[in-house]
């Protein structure tokens, strides 16, 4: 049910049945080399961080490494769970991990229970919240990031990775954006996608920062872009 791989030289559990994210940390020792060099430039000791889709933490061990805190979401249970024990083997104390949906409104959705015991092979990293929400498997509570962080003065980065949601996320963070003006790394589908984000957040500008794996003949892209903030808008 669960393997183990290295990831930029640190042991992390992943689900057996995962046919993506493990092989191409299996053939190339690292899960998105140029995600991991975007964030790298930017973090020190001194960084507070939060991570929106930390998977089973491939990122979310080597940002604690780099960084003061990091605060965490992933709302596939057991993946929450491989997330937990990856910071705890790790010796990453510094991350506050949440099981909880980020958006645009605050309220409860019931998550489909997903198995990661049959023989089913997939990417375990593609749930969204739209597929996964079902009426039933267990509530997860959904909070926008302006309510669950008004404690915070500060944040270095903001990374989403959340399958579809990033616009929804976006949204639903922007006071929080504007008081704290982090580095923004998020995940963007295509185009239209692209230009909704850029809409929302007019003072950030913008780079990509695109994985591309093989698989045969198939080509696999992740596509990501980092962007910083400043007075004027872009």
């Amino acid at each position: 049910m669960i393997d183990k791989v290295v990831n930029f030289e640190h042991d992390i559990l992943i689900p057996k049945c995962d046919s993506y994210i493990k092989n191409v940390i299996q053939s190339q020792g690292k899960w998105e080399k140029n995600v991991y060099t975007a964030y790298k430039e930017i973090l020190n000791k001194d960084s507070i961080v939060i991570e929106v889709g930390a998977h089973v933490g491939t990122h979310t061990v080597e940002i604690a490494k780099l960084s003061k805190h990091v605060y965490t979401f992933e709302i596939q249970r057991f993946l929450n769970q491989l997330l937990a024990y990856n910071l705890i083997n790790n010796e990453c104390f510094n991350v506050t991990n949440f099981l909880e949906i980020t958006g645009n409104d605050n309220n409860i959705l019931p998550i489909e229970e997903i198995s990661y015991a049959d023989d089913r092979i997939f990417n375990t990293g593609v749930m969204s919240v739209q597929g996964l929400n079902k009426p039933w498997g267990y509530p997860i509570l959904q909070t926008k990031l302006d309510d669950k962080f008004k404690f915070l003065n500060r944040c270095d980065l903001l990374k989403i990775d959340a399958e579809g949601s990033e616009v929804n996320i976006i949204k639903g963070a922007l006071q929080f954006i504007n008081k704290t003006k982090p580095a923004i790394l998020v995940e963007f589908d295509g185009d239209k996608d692209k230009q909704e984000m850029l809409a929302l957040l007019p003072n950030y500008k913008f780079k990509d920062v695109i994985d591309t794996y093989s698989e045969g003949t198939v080509v696999y892209e992740n596509k990501m872009m980092i962007g910083e903030y400043h007075d004027t808008p872009a």
